[in-house]
């Protein structure tokens, strides 16, 4: 296994290094599957049990410039129909555009009333063997159960860790000390946690994940019976949840805070297929109306982020096997953009990349126009996104491998430029090397802009340059188990966490 120190490098036109990483011997720990709604397998990880179904190896159609997609029709294997969603798709795979019209002077004033903030500035010099990310010597961050995510307060001073045995731990990020341990004591049944985020006062923190029954098993999902699983609000100061909040019949995959025409929201996704919008109060306290989305045809909703220079007007989802574009104000999707991947799509982020063209802006007039001599420019966002692929048995052995590669593509997202015009999803680079193995069920990717931290499912970290496509290092400090997450901090250290009950701390040696 290599450590930190001794990161190998590809070498491309802009880093400097040797050899590309050997690949290191598989493991054969089980697959694990999102719950009930495949009828193709993805695998975790080499698996002994043999797959479902032979899956093809062909790659899934780009999205076309038009917006839609070359193949029709959602991989049955992001989910199968459900009986509450009997909504049939007249064009599956194809743009689907509202029955009112985009309008780019209302999305120009929103933006212009409510302009996006600008974004930490990334981390300056390249990740690669002159400057390598090597461990904090004395950050010791560690739960007993698996860690899923990891998420800053807003001013960077604390990190929340997230845990499979129902508890949130808070850590000082200069120090590295243990604050406190958040864990509903009231609870009956089994909490386990997944997600959450800091209120911007940073006295609460709103935390989601799977509620299970203690007292009934399923053979279906190997596991305690899933309940209906509520949105928790701790205090933080207290320790105790102060609101739960009811809607998701699932487990809750990401929680976002957002601020849209001067109100105060929670969104929520889930694995029940709905994405759900909590109004809370002028002061993030108390919850005063809940809206779930209308869509009818997701089957799994995994991430959501919110689209720059739309006044938070519009967000972009992971559902199924895609990106699906949402209206915010309205609750309802706009495009679905499918078979990105060959399974399902889980992550969806909006970044601001520092080494490509920028994006045009809206005019001052609030015309729907954009600034420049270019007539045929459009505003756009880059949207990072990262999926699990469909696998098949090899050899007649009953090991399940994914015979196309995983991989992390960078799209470019074009607004509409007219009235009914649609949003426009172009593919700019596909990211893969011989050790990014990341067949699994929620892992996340992190980017400060220049680069893209790409978990794995044994253990690794691939640190791609989003520029060149290369592969720059690969982590190696986590047990052969999933890295869940990774994050760059606004004061230049990066973290992961995985399912070995580990945060791993880094900091960089930094340009002269």
């Amino acid at each position: 296994m290599l450590s930190n120190e001794e990161i190998q490098i590809d070498i491309d036109g802009t880093d400097s290094g040797g050899d590309a990483v050997s690949a290191s011997a598989s493991t054969t720990k089980a697959t694990k599957l999102p719950r009930a709604k495949a009828t193709k397998t993805a695998a975790a990880k080499p698996a002994k049990a043999p797959p479902k179904k032979k899956a093809s190896a062909k790659r899934p159609a780009a999205p076309a410039a038009d917006g839609s997609n070359t193949e029709d029709g959602i991989a049955d294997a992001a989910g199968g129909a459900k009986k509450k969603k009997k909504k049939a798709a007249a064009a599956a795979g194809k743009v689907k555009l509202l029955e009112y019209p985009t309008d780019p002077q209302e999305i120009a004033s929103l933006a212009l009333a409510h302009p996006t903030p600008k974004p930490p500035a990334p981390i300056p010099s390249s990740i690669n063997a002159a400057h390598p990310l090597r461990l904090h010597p004395t950050a010791d961050i560690r739960d007993r159960g698996h860690i899923m995510s990891i998420v800053l307060s807003p001013d960077g001073t604390i990190l929340a860790t997230f845990s499979t045995l129902g508890t949130v731990r808070l850590w000082d990020t200069e120090t590295w000390a243990l604050l406190t341990v958040l864990r509903d004591e009231a609870e009956e049944s089994i909490d386990e946690f997944l997600c959450g985020a800091f209120t911007p006062d940073m006295t609460r923190i709103v935390v989601g994940g799977k509620l299970k029954d203690p007292k009934r098993w399923s053979e279906a999902d190997n596991d305690n019976h899933i309940l209906p699983c509520p949105l928790k609000v701790f205090d933080i100061m207290s320790g105790n949840v102060v609101e739960r909040l009811e809607g998701h019949e699932e487990e809750i995959l990401c929680v976002k805070l957002v601020s849209f025409c001067n109100k105060n929201y929670f969104v929520t996704t889930s694995q029940d297929g709905y994405i759900i919008k909590w109004q809370i109060g002028p002061d993030w306290r108390g919850m005063q109306s809940r809206v779930t989305f209308k869509d009818g045809e997701t089957c799994m909703a995994f991430a959501v982020s919110f689209l720059p220079h739309t006044g938070n007007r519009y967000l972009i989802a992971a559902c199924d096997s895609g990106l699906t574009v949402f209206d915010f104000e309205l609750e309802t999707k706009i495009q679905h953009f499918s078979t990105l991947y060959s399974c399902y799509c889980d992550c969806a982020l909006v970044v601001d990349l520092v080494d490509f063209p920028s994006s045009p802006l809206w005019t001052a007039d609030a015309t729907g126009t954009v600034d420049g001599d270019d007539d045929d420019a459009a505003v756009f966002a880059y949207v990072v996104s990262r999926g699990v692929e469909e696998v098949e048995a090899v050899d007649g052995e009953n090991v399940a491998i994914n015979t196309i590669p995983n991989t992390v593509a960078i799209h470019k997202l074009s607004y509409p430029a007219t009235k009914g015009a649609p949003f426009v999803l172009t593919e700019v680079k596909r990211l893969t090397h011989d050790q990014y193995r990341s067949n699994s069920w929620l892992i996340k990717i992190a980017s400060n802009g220049r680069h893209v931290l790409a978990p794995t499912y044994d253990g690794g970290v691939v640190v791609f340059n989003a520029k060149t496509g290369q592969a720059t290092g690969v982590l190696r400090d986590h047990d052969s188990v999933e890295v869940r997450d990774a994050l760059f901090s606004p004061e230049g250290w990066t973290a992961t966490c995985g399912d070995d009950g580990m945060v791993k701390v880094y900091l960089q040696d930094q340009a002269a």
